[in-house]
């Protein structure tokens, strides 16, 4: 009762804004402006960058008939709405989202400042939007006269005094160069009106002026293959820069250039391998309209950091006893540091880095501090995260504390890292050390390395340490929140909270498998969380990055390896030769699809179209008869395996319809017709190989088996029921549960709710016996797990693949669908499933139009929903038979209803945008 009246009290309210709203008369504007999904960025290497805003409007009904756009070369001229770059005057459209700028030929570092104003539906103009802008990047490699610089090696330094620092290693290895420090001091006699940094630091960097640290970013650049492109980042440093001297410094670390530990993934040998190395270009602009550079060269100096260790895998080693206080400010005798080396860098090309970057997103308090055996502490974050902790402490010169982390502890309370460090070959993995200096409280985080933890292992704290000790530190891709999504069954919010959590734990510039034994961009994983990720945030740039870094990987025979970034490894599975197979390949069509779908992106598609072609034609030569059977089948399946050559055939044939469709998309009709020609023979031999008619069954009925056919519309339509039947019947015979691996974990929810069997599988979803998304909940889940078979020995605890259920969760219980003929949102489709034991359902999204509502309750006769519906879309409301009443009215006396129609089930009404209060009876 009491949710009820809740979720009646936000209703009221939202309709209240909705008739109070100034721009409720039909008054219209351009709102949260975005350049190639960015606000206001720095840095953009693109030379027809797309624009993007929304259109605010309470009225109902709104929507953009034509639109002006100007851009200008400063801010004055914008005032003055003269477009010196460009000026598209009225152009009739309703597009407002990803338009190519088409001004004159924009050059390096140039900034660019843009408004909009759009007319709506009956022609009425809309004032000025709020000026947005964005800054170019540096398009030339001739505009780079900076030198890639390094510290010399350690036994190089006739300074360094210190003891060599050992690594426990399986191995033998003397010494390990510590994380250097680089810096420089430098003049400024005039006043600076714009200054920027443009820096590069393999494998990783924190740039700091004057003594402060530049930006909020953390792990940087993105991880990329260094010898196809290296990442640098554009910073506005006019604030930091004073009258007189100034002192910048870089701090270097490891990274994923210069991998030190260990494991079967090849790392340590990878074919960029080198020792750190920072490209750096601070250009300053004065008031007289002079400028200069400050540059990385032989003129730099170095000096080994109090982070002796560090490596992305393993840990990070601080001795704070060996700081240099001051060491990045012009207070500091630089005299007895060693003079860098200026060298050849990475082969990669230099690109701006232009996605949200890795940030400290939220900070978490300790729910417990256990003592399970003398002089050893367990920290319980309460939440598996990745990241790192901040310690507090206070202790004797030389003093260390040692930390551990993980996911799980053994049956004494210690922490295990058996599921975490199998594929390693170090005797340290996810470790960290601190050597106190003994000089008050002291205060530690790691910085160039993270982890995967729910639970520290903490040793040799002096005195009582508490929750107020620690603070755990979560990091990830800086990608805003898109959608909310809740329900009245805990089991389901358990399962979005833990998915979204397993997400942001996968995203630190790429998506990742786990977040601590591999922290690898398996591309597997990708696809499968996709859908997901795109309606519950805002990972296109980043996912546009990543597959930049698909291009750069795939073979010239097409192969795609099954991690993304590689050093080389993942091209082979086994002793084959062809790689992880379409379920894994795919994630270069289905995620440029996906990206497509939910966000009108065409541009994705034109720019990797000839890598589709390539994987297709790779796919092909492959196949026999049109029967593809390579690579990974149904992984972590439970106990029946449906047959590789089954699943791998319905990969295909979805891809290759995919490529169709772009091909139709890109304006390449005969391309089209060839792949659906194609994927015809395709879908004829699936069905000559596994069908088997009179049974009604594919294969040996195998769950996945079953959904693979109807999920990928390969089922001859008049069987499409029967067919679905068996595959209800099946999961029935098995008392209820999912037999399965992460294939079919995406296939079957949606392959029983496009058939009439929605109820089957929220029974799955809730249901808390093993094995099931509510059996890891039971077992204390916090995050997605790698394998419903929790005593899998490579069972990761925080994983992703499986995450595609809360897009199920959208999709069904709120209703929430794209419309493939109308990509991004333009318009839509809002179906509910109503769930008999549900007694609420509300979810959000915030597509590129604007927000997407959709709620509903149960009364005791009747249903009450809330849709909202932004500027410039419309969405076709589905509902079950009944009366229904639209605002207080019943439907046939609506005048918010665009056009109507009901078949034998289900009635349809399109709206256009608005907040629309539906009830059914």
């Amino acid at each position: 009762m009491k949710k009820s009246v809740v979720f009646l009290i936000v209703s009221i309210m939202l309709w209240s804004c909705a008739n109070n709203n100034p721009l409720k008369n039909g008054a219209c504007e351009g709102v949260n402006l975005q350049c190639e999904y960015l606000n206001n960025p720095l840095g953009i290497d693109v030379l027809s960058p797309r624009l993007s805003w929304e259109l605010s409007s309470e009225a109902k009904g709104k929507s953009q008939s034509a639109y002006r756009i100007i851009v200008a070369s400063n801010l004055e001229l914008l005032n003055k709405n003269k477009g010196d770059l460009w000026d598209t005057k009225k152009v009739v459209s309703d597009q407002s989202i990803n338009i190519s700028y088409e001004g004159k030929a924009l050059t390096s570092r140039q900034r660019c400042y843009w408004k909009v104003m759009a007319w709506d539906e009956k022609d009425g103009a809309s004032e000025w939007s709020e000026a947005a802008n964005w800054e170019m990047a540096l398009l030339d490699e001739n505009d780079w006269t900076a030198t890639w610089i390094e510290a010399p090696q350690v036994y190089s330094w006739p300074q360094f005094k210190s003891d060599v620092h050992n690594i426990k290693r399986a191995a033998k290895r003397k010494t390990y160069d510590a994380a250097p420090y680089l810096r420089k001091e430098f003049k400024v006699e005039k006043e600076v009106v714009k200054a920027r940094a443009y820096i590069s630091g393999m494998g990783l960097y924190e740039l700091s002026i004057n003594g402060a640290k530049i930006g909020d970013h953390v792990l940087d650049p993105t991880y990329t293959n260094f010898d196809n492109r290296v990442h640098y980042v554009t910073y506005d440093v006019t604030a930091q820069l004073q009258q007189g001297e100034n002192a910048v410094g870089v701090h270097l670390g490891n990274g994923w250039y210069n991998v030190d530990s260990r494991a079967v993934w090849g790392y340590n040998k990878a074919p960029w391998k080198d020792r750190p190395t920072c490209l750096l270009q601070l250009e300053m602009e004065y008031s007289d309209g002079t400028s200069s550079t400050v540059i990385t060269d032989e003129s730099w100096k170095a000096f080994p950091s109090p982070i002796v260790y560090t490596d992305i895998r393993q840990g990070e080693k601080y001795d704070a006893t060996k700081e240099s206080p001051n060491w990045n400010t012009t207070d500091f005798d630089d005299s007895d540091w060693a003079a860098v080396r200026t060298k050849s860098g990475p082969k990669g090309v230099l690109k701006a880095q232009m996605m949200p970057a890795n940030k400290v997103m939220r900070e978490l308090t300790p729910v417990s501090v256990k003592t399970p055996k003398a002089g050893v502490h367990i920290v319980d974050m309460g939440q598996n995260m990745a990241g790192w902790i901040q310690l507090k402490v206070k202790g004797k010169k030389g003093d260390v504390v040692k930390m551990k982390f993980g996911e799980i502890l053994d049956e004494k309370g210690c922490l295990d890292q058996y599921n975490i460090n199998r594929h390693h070959r170090e005797t340290e993995f996810q470790v960290a050390e601190y050597t106190i200096k003994g000089d008050g409280e002291e205060v530690w985080e790691a910085k160039f390395t993270y982890f995967g933890f729910q639970y520290i292992e903490i040793e040799g704290y002096p005195g009582k340490l508490t929750t107020d000790d620690i603070t755990g530190r979560v990091v990830h891709t800086s990608f805003d929140q898109a959608g909310a999504f809740s329900c009245s069954n805990e089991t389901v919010n358990k399962i979005t909270h833990a998915t979204e959590w397993a997400f942001i734990s996968n995203f630190l510039g790429y998506p990742t498998d786990c977040p601590q034994r591999e922290k690898n961009g398996w591309t597997g994983d990708a696809h499968l969380s996709a859908e997901t990720a795109l309606l519950t945030f805002k990972p296109q740039s980043s996912y546009t990055k990543w597959l930049y870094d698909c291009q750069d990987a795939q073979s010239e025979e097409g192969i795609l390896p099954g991690i993304v970034p590689t050093c080389g490894w993942g091209y082979a599975l086994g002793d084959q030769p062809t790689g992880y197979g379409p379920a894994w390949d795919g994630a270069y069509i289905w995620v440029p699809w996906y990206m497509y779908l939910y966000s009108g992106d065409e541009e994705v598609l034109r720019t990797h179209y000839t890598n589709m072609k390539k994987s297709i034609a790779f796919m092909e030569s492959n196949a026999k008869d049109n029967i593809l059977d390579i690579g990974l089948g149904d992984w972590v399946f439970i106990n029946t395996y449906a047959p590789s050559a089954l699943t791998g055939t319905a990969c295909y044939y979805d891809l290759t319809m995919k490529v169709s469709q772009i091909a139709t998309i890109l304006e390449k009709p005969n391309e089209a017709e060839q792949y659906a020609s194609q994927a015809k023979a395709i879908k004829k031999a699936f069905n000559k190989t596994f069908y088997k008619a009179n049974e009604k069954t594919y294969a040996g009925s195998e769950q996945t088996s079953l959904a693979a056919a109807l999920y990928f519309d390969l089922v001859p339509t008049d069987d499409k029921k029967e067919v679905a039947a068996t595959l209800a019947d099946v999961i029935h015979k098995n008392d209820g549960l999912l037999d399965c691996g992460v294939l079919g974990a995406k296939w079957i929810p949606h392959a029983l709710s496009d058939n009439g069997h929605a109820d089957l599988f929220y029974q799955i979803a809730t249901d808390k016996r093993y094995p099931g998304w509510g059996y890891w909940l039971e077992q204390g889940a916090t995050t997605l797990w790698e394998d419903f078979n929790i005593k899998s020995l490579d069972n990761s605890r925080n994983h992703m693949f499986f995450g595609d259920i809360v897009h199920w969760f959208y999709k069904e219980l709120a209703g929430i669908r794209p419309d493939e003929q109308n990509a991004g949102f333009k318009h839509f489709y809002i179906k509910p499933y109503y769930e008999k034991s549900l007694d609420f359902v509300t979810a959000e999204h915030d597509c590129l139009y604007g927000k997407i509502r959709s709620e509903w309750k149960k009364n005791e006769n009747s249903v009450e929903m809330l849709v909202e519906i932004p500027a410039n879309t419309t969405s076709t409301v589905v509902l079950p038979k009944g009366d229904v009443i639209i605002n207080g009215k019943a439907s046939n006396e609506s005048k918010d209803i665009i056009e109507s129609k009901i078949d034998e089930e289900l009635q349809y009404f399109k709206f256009g945008s608005g907040v629309y209060s539906i009830q059914i009876n």
